[in-house]
C-alpha cells in the first residue's frame, strides 16, 4: 500500500478519463469555463496515463462532433532550452524576445489538449545536462 499524504484520490486510468471527460463535457456545454483546466495525472510508468488522455480527446471529439488534438510531450526528451525557447532581439533590436519552439505551434481553431509527460523524470531549469563541465568554451 502506498502512503497518500496528499490525499490525493486513486482511481482506474478507465475511470479517470470517463470522470474528465464527463466534467470537460459539462464545463462546455454549460459554458462555465472560458477554457479547460489544467489536470495533473500521478502514478507509475506504464499505467495507461499516455492512452487516458487520448481517450479523453476521442470521447470528447465524438460528443463535440468536432476533433480535439492531442500533442504528447515527453519532457524526458528535452532540455529546459528546448521548451523556453531561443532568444533573439526584438524588431528594434532593444530587448529579448524568446521564439516559441515548434511543439508548441498548436492549431488556433481547434481545441487541443497539450499533454506534458514524464515531468518528474525532466531535467530542472537551471541544471547541466550529462556532458556540461562547467568550464568555458575557448575553442578559437
Amino acid at each position: 500500500m502506498s502512503d497518500n499524504t496528499y490525499n490525493i484520490p486513486t482511481m482506474s486510468t478507465g475511470t479517470m478519463a470517463k470522470q474528465l471527460t464527463e466534467l470537460y463535457t459539462q464545463a462546455y456545454r454549460n459554458h462555465t469555463l472560458p477554457f479547460l483546466p489544467s489536470v495533473a495525472l500521478w502514478g507509475p510508468m506504464g499505467v495507461g496515463k499516455s492512452t487516458a488522455v487520448k481517450t479523453i480527446a476521442e470521447n470528447l471529439s465524438k460528443g463535440f462532433q468536432q476533433h480535439i488534438g492531442v500533442t504528447d510531450i515527453r519532457l524526458l526528451n528535452f532540455s529546459p532550452i528546448d521548451l523556453r525557447g531561443i532568444p533573439s532581439a526584438d524588431i528594434n533590436k532593444e530587448f529579448t524576445v524568446w521564439l516559441k519552439p515548434k511543439i508548441f505551434d498548436l492549431p488556433k481553431n481547434t481545441p487541443h489538449i497539450l499533454f506534458l509527460d514524464e515531468i518528474s523524470a525532466a531535467v530542472p531549469s537551471g541544471s547541466c545536462l550529462p556532458d556540461c563541465t562547467g568550464q568555458a568554451d575557448r575553442r578559437v
